[in-house]
This record gives structure tokens, C-alpha cells and sequence, in this order.
């Protein structure tokens, strides 16, 4: 939330969630991505969590 609508790196993103010594993969955090979108997403919604290939994620807040 701090960072709503800028692009957050991947490596970050692991290391703000597990710290930076552990052996977490890029695929892992794939997963708990699409399981934050589940929870956050309601049907009919745009979507909140925007995937930047090969850089990372952007939460976005856009209204109809």
C-alpha cells in the first residue's frame, strides 16, 4: 500500500515478505500473488495487482 502506483521490483517484494536471507524463487511469490489477487478481487472488479513483466508488480486503483 505504500507504494500504490509504482512498480515494486520482484526482488523486493521477497525481501520485504521473507527477509533478505532467505531462498525464496520468483515462483513462489507467483503464488502468493495470485492468491492476494483471489482474496482481493471481487467479481466484476478490475483488476487491483498488475503484473510488469520481468520487473515486478504495480498496485492500482482505478476507478470506472
Amino acid at each position: 500500500m505504500r507504494r500504490a502506483r509504482t512498480v515494486v521490483p520482484h526482488g523486493a517484494l521477497i525481501e520485504e515478505g521473507w527477509g533478505s536471507d532467505a531462498d525464496v524463487s520468483f515462483d513462489s511469490l507467483y503464488v502468493l500473488i495470485g492468491a492476494l489477487r483471489a482474496k482481493i478481487t471481487q467479481p466484476g472488479e478490475n483488476e487491483l495487482l498488475h503484473t510488469i513483466r520481468g520487473v515486478g508488480y504495480s498496485l492500482r486503483f482505478e476507478s470506472c
